[in-house]
């Protein structure tokens, strides 16, 4: 291996990977996940947006990216859809709750079988067809947490929970799919992770009000 190659370890190895069949764009998700995990971060710690953790808007993210935003999102709507179809359903049976779930993601497959056949026919979600079943898992699974919160929360604050949520992951996606960053992680990957590393090191330091909080107590402030 060439001094160069020393220098450039992850670079190096990227390379090799991708000369063995790994897929490039694999490589560049992985690699951007701590971006997108640094950005939510961001926006929950110093603007103040509300959301359901780190994980679930990042997975999201990930899977809008996979699936195209325009067609995730519609995919979303469905199985969101579908879930609230199937909870007022499944609480007139009684069920225990692990069972009520299962239950409940057999109507989710319903849902997203039903956009998948018609997938071939409809110009909106014709890219689907062509997805991978990971990203079409995730929004499925994901659909839990979403139900959980309609459960435990009043409508306004799951509403609110759930649209900063989405905010968060479309904004995310559409940083994802920039050309700029993709090619960023592939030409320099270890100054891509120290600077991710150096921004989640900046914004765990800070402690100050929120931007949104700015906004809620300007009143008090004055």
């Amino acid at each position: 291996m060439t001094s160069l190659a020393w220098n450039n370890f992850l670079q190096y190895g990227i390379a090799q990977a991708i000369d063995k069949g790994v897929s490039s764009d694999t490589i560049v998700l992985v690699l951007l996940f701590p971006l997108v995990a640094s950005l939510i971060a961001a926006a929950r710690h110093l603007l103040g947006f509300q959301g359901f953790g780190i994980f679930v808007p990042a997975m999201l993210a990930v899977a809008l990216v996979a699936t195209g935003i325009k067609v995730g999102l519609i995919l979303f709507a469905v199985i969101y859809l579908t879930a609230n179809l199937a909870r007022k359903i499944t609480q007139k049976l009684k069920l225990q709750y692990l069972p009520r779930m299962a239950l409940l993601m057999w109507f989710i497959t319903l849902g997203v079988l039903a956009v998948l056949l018609g997938a071939v026919n409809l110009p909106a979600v014709s890219s689907l067809s062509d997805a991978s079943i990971f990203p079409i898992l995730i929004l499925m699974l994901l659909t839990e947490n979403f139900i959980e919160v309609q459960t435990g929360k009043s409508r306004h604050e799951a509403f609110n929970l759930i649209t900063q949520t989405l905010l968060l992951a479309v904004g995310t996606a559409l940083l994802l799919r920039l050309e700029l960053f993709r090619k960023l992680v592939l030409l320099n990957p270890e100054l891509f992770l120290v600077l991710v590393a150096a921004f989640d090191w900046f914004v765990g330091k800070y402690v100050g009000l929120r931007a949104l909080e700015y906004v809620k107590f300007k009143k008090l402030l004055k």
